[in-house]
């Protein structure tokens, strides 16, 4: 195995690589004729998933009490009847 290829490190104030994103993208025999997703699709989909995040925190730092939980891993047992109460509504 060989060793990977040595860096030098850039100061921190110089900008990074210009960078442009490919607009087109072979997928199988056919290529699109734009993007797959929009950078404002990609940051609402990241949102989203922040947003399921922090109810997770909150769910499973809950003090709730009023259902059996194993003592083993209480905070996702929280989630996981949460998750499991809103799919049956």
């Amino acid at each position: 195995m060989s060793a990977p290829p040595s860096y030098t490190p850039k100061p921190a104030n110089e900008p990074p690589p210009a960078y442009e994103f490919p607009t087109v993208f072979n997928i199988g025999s056919k290529t699109t004729i734009g993007p797959l997703i929009t950078s404002n699709q990609l940051k609402g989909h990241l949102s989203l998933l922040r947003a399921f995040n922090a109810l997770r925190t909150q769910v499973e730092a809950s003090e709730i009490t009023t259902f059996p939980l194993s003592h083993d891993k209480p905070g996702e047992r929280k989630w996981a009847l949460f998750v499991a109460l809103a799919v049956e509504r």
